[in-house]
């Protein structure tokens, strides 16, 4: 609704109803025997959003939001509580839950875009909070190797981002983007008291959410007629994630031997040229050849086996694309 010229409210909402079922049957040697389960769940919701913004002038607008989000329950397949049992008992627990609930949140956001200097710069940016509830996470049973879903508590998210394009001379284009993002459990969640009258950690408070917090993009690109039928180009990024602490120590699903995500670091280069609906280029992925680790995964607490996962290997190529 446009109320003033160049003032516009924003109003939504949004209903829904889900339903789904399974079944599962599962075997072999890991899984300790056959199991089977069956898995149902259903549920509605409803997600409202408001906003307002303001464009001052064509190359200007601020805008503000609130809107809330959700994902749906489900269910859980079996989990084998004989190979398993060690680790129920240590979350009070006889078997894994057949089911969890949905999680939602509230995500508030404010930012501005908008164009400067003959619209040689064009900036955007914004600032954003988020309230997220009964958050669905998997429990890795670390003795076993099984794992399920439950509703792990808490969480807020904080953080901002800035981009900016600056366009110094015809065809060449400078880009850069800057993201932090500090997001940890505000709740502490407990397992079940177990027969000796314990609970273990599941999540503790101020636990951080399993993402980067800060990420650096820049990028150049540049293009120029070669003759009448075809135009050329050239582009460079470069990405940077800073690594990030995972579970802390002393909470149930901790493990020594993977306790971080290290920073990562990838850089591109690809040049071609275009004539209309026809693109042929070749490219260099991972310039510099860059084995950060993106993942550590291991079967179970006492496995020697370690499965690191980097970026694939330097990468020359050539791409032709026709668009018709």
């Amino acid at each position: 609704f446009e109320v003033l010229p160049g003032l516009t409210l924003i109003a939504g909402a949004r209903y829904a109803k889900n339903k789904f079922d399974f079944t599962n049957m599962q075997g072999g040697p890991f899984n300790g025997g056959t199991t089977s389960s069956v898995g149902k769940q259903s549920e509605t919701s409803f997600t409202p959003k408001v906003g307002i913004s303001y464009e001052p002038n064509p190359d200007l607008t601020f805008y503000a939001t609130a809107s809330k989000g959700y994902r749906p329950g489900g269910a859980n397949t079996a989990v084998s509580a004989t190979r398993c049992a060690t680790d129920l008992n240590e979350l009070g627990l006889t078997k894994a839950p057949d089911t969890y609930g949905s999680d939602s949140l509230w995500s508030y956001e404010a930012g501005a875009k908008g164009q400067m200097f003959d619209r040689t710069l064009t900036f955007e940016s914004s600032a954003y909070y988020i309230k997220w509830k009964g958050i669905q996470n998997s429990v890795g049973l670390p003795n076993c190797g099984f794992q399920f879903i439950a509703n792990l508590g808490e969480a807020e998210v904080k953080g901002f981002d800035l981009r900016l394009a600056l366009r110094p001379a015809a065809g060449l284009t400078l880009e850069g983007t800057i993201a932090h993002t500090d997001a940890r459990y505000t709740q502490e969640v407990l397992g079940t008291t177990t027969a000796a009258g314990t609970r273990s950690v599941i999540t503790a408070a101020g636990q951080p959410l399993p993402t980067p917090p800060w990420q650096l993009n820049f990028a150049f690109a540049y293009e120029r007629s070669l003759n009448p039928d075809w135009d050329g180009y050239l582009r460079a990024d470069y990405n940077y994630a800073k690594g990030y602490n995972l579970a802390l120590p002393g909470t149930f699903s901790y493990d020594a031997t993977d306790p971080s995500r290290e920073s990562t670091n990838f850089a591109a280069l690809r040049v071609g040229a275009r004539r209309g609906d026809l693109d042929v280029s070749a490219f260099v992925d991972n310039i510099f050849n860059s084995t950060d680790r993106l993942s550590v995964s291991h079967s179970t607490l006492a496995s020697p086996l370690i499965r690191d996962v980097t970026f694939r290997p330097r990468t020359f190529g050539v791409t032709t694309t026709f668009r018709y």
